[in-house]
């Protein structure tokens, strides 16, 4: 009877652990990197990095550029407070080429190679990232963040750092570099992570919204934002980027709300509630949810999204929402049913 009661004990722990692996989504990898235009040795390590790092598309990358070991670095110059803050949040400052991956130091030979990314490939977390970018009156940026957990955990305490980075920059460097990727520019949450409660298991989704004034040393075409969620001891929860800044974008009709500024929709995959955050308001006049045959499977008109949207009946696969604005316009995303 003993050993028949452990079987149980066991199968019923195995299987509830698969159950909460299923549900979690992959981890993405993010490679925080700190550099400088004056610095030799970093126009000697850096080629190196950059051909490793383009044969992983996947992995994330933000470049800063701290006023140690050189002060007069352009991009530093630009925004020393905050490059410094980043370096010291790693205890890094004072050298170049340094390189944190998901939190963790790697050193400059390491790099140099796509192995070095190996240990961080099909982990998978519970946490889920959304981020948006778009235009705030005539001269601002704002960003939305929505962070959701999909899974059951163990997180309590969490940081958000969400940096502005400009895609790639043409400078002639004193150090030889021409082209500079992924150049941080600005910090939405300021020069530190700022704190927040781990969002439960399907239960309200935590949501940042910040605004900075745009720069006329910025390329705008070629911004975009991270949203970096961190524990405690500055291990990386998840990361997630946004689309490219459309200085453009007031609304648009049938762009995928996950990439669409003005509607995030969160998590996805979902289990039971889905999340709608909009910088609009806080109703909306239909929503239609299909099936992929294009069969209506729930209809719902003057939805409160602060309450969320029970899925809990869908069968698991994918499907489409379709969110109806107050002017006629809508929008569509895709999502799973886990």
């Amino acid at each position: 009877m003993r050993i028949f009661k452990a079987i149980l004990l066991f199968l019923g722990i195995y299987f509830s652990n698969v159950d909460l692996i299923a549900q979690e989504v992959t981890k993405k990898i993010l490679v925080e990197h700190f550099t400088n235009t004056r610095c030799s040795v970093c126009a000697v390590r850096n080629p190196g990095f950059y051909t490793a790092l383009n044969q992983k598309p996947n992995v994330l990358h933000v470049a800063y550029h701290p006023s140690s070991p050189y002060s007069n670095c352009l991009f530093s110059t630009q925004n020393k407070a905050e490059n410094d803050e980043r370096t010291r949040f790693y205890q890094l400052y004072g050298s170049t080429p340094r390189f944190i991956i998901n939190g963790e130091e790697r050193s400059s030979n390491a790099v140099q190679n796509t192995s070095v990314y190996s240990t961080f490939e099909n982990e998978t977390t519970p946490i889920s990232v959304n981020i948006g970018l778009l235009p705030s009156g005539m001269d601002s940026i704002k960003v939305n963040v929505v962070v959701s957990a999909i899974a059951s955990h163990n997180l309590t305490n969490l940081t958000l750092y969400v940096p502005l980075v400009e895609e790639t920059v043409n400078y002639s460097a004193p150090n030889g570099e021409g082209t500079h990727h992924d150049v941080f520019r600005k910090s939405f949450t300021g020069i530190n992570p700022i704190p927040f409660a781990a969002p439960a298991h399907n239960g309200t989704p935590y949501t940042y919204k910040a605004t900075i004034a745009k720069n006329n040393l910025w390329n705008l075409d070629k911004l975009y934002a991270l949203a970096i969620v961190h524990t405690s001891n500055k291990t990386i929860v998840q990361t997630e980027a946004s689309a490219l800044f459309d200085k453009n974008v007031v609304s648009s009709t049938d762009q995928e709300i996950t990439s669409h500024p003005l509607f995030v929709i969160s998590p996805n995959p979902a289990n039971d509630m889905l999340f709608i955050n909009s910088d609009k308001a806080t109703t909306i006049s239909h929503l239609n949810i299909y099936d992929i045959s294009g069969k209506i499977i729930i209809k719902l008109t003057d939805v409160n999204i602060n309450n969320g949207i029970d899925i809990s009946t869908l069968t698991k696969g994918t499907y489409l929402a379709r969110i109806y604005q107050e002017d006629g316009k809508h929008v569509v995303s895709k999502f799973v049913k886990q």
